[in-house]
């Protein structure tokens, strides 16, 4: 008796196991085919489980590579930005933006953190200015950058992109030979303009 009934038990875990639910790989969100049920008579208590599954998949997803320092040229320097592993941009009508936060390093004096000194490089409480412009696809440069949270470069795919960063005032290097800066920027996924 007690033998038949481990082998009973036995069959009924063997059922259960071969008509439990897989994990599927649906594209389509919802409750996904495959049942388990059982029938019991009595009062007993039941555990059951429900297989779960989450992708991620329709959101944007980039990665992103950019340099760390520059040591600036007198006739300026050409920096990249790379893009690489982009999915689901252009699907989600979206595009992956490049802005210029700001261009004040920690050590940027405070009190002159103000529009007059945008896009300076600084030597104690002297100043330079510098421009920062987008290369654009025929390897002309767009306009100087004017303000912050201005977008530099823009990418819907995987790229690898420059923009420009140049000095204006080299004569005064003569006098103070070491400026110092910075460029923050925010990387974004931002809405397709309507017209793309």
């Amino acid at each position: 008796m007690k033998k038949r009934m481990v082998t009973s038990m036995l069959a009924l875990a063997l059922t259960l196991a071969a008509v439990a639910p897989t994990a599927v790989h649906a594209a389509t969100p919802g409750i996904q085919p495959g049942t388990v049920e059982w029938t019991r008579i009595g009062n007993s208590t039941e555990d059951f489980s429900l297989s779960l599954k989450y992708e991620d998949a329709l959101k944007p997803a980039y990665t992103i590579k950019v340099p760390q320092s520059l040591n600036m040229q007198e006739d300026g320097t050409d920096v990249w930005v790379e893009v690489s592993n982009v999915k689901n941009m252009v699907e989600n009508n979206k595009y992956l933006s490049v802005k210029v936060r700001d261009t004040w390093s920690s050590s940027f004096p405070k009190a002159y953190r103000d529009d007059d000194h945008k896009y300076n490089l600084y030597c104690g409480y002297e100043f330079m200015k510098y421009n920062v412009q987008p290369k654009l696809s025929d390897g002309s440069y767009g306009a100087a950058l004017t303000d912050f949270d201005q977008e530099v470069l823009a990418f819907t795919e995987d790229a690898t992109k420059y923009y420009r960063v140049t000095p204006l005032e080299d004569t005064k290097t003569a006098e103070k030979p070491y400026w110092w800066g910075a460029i923050n920027f925010t990387v974004s996924v931002e809405n397709l303009p309507a017209n793309q």
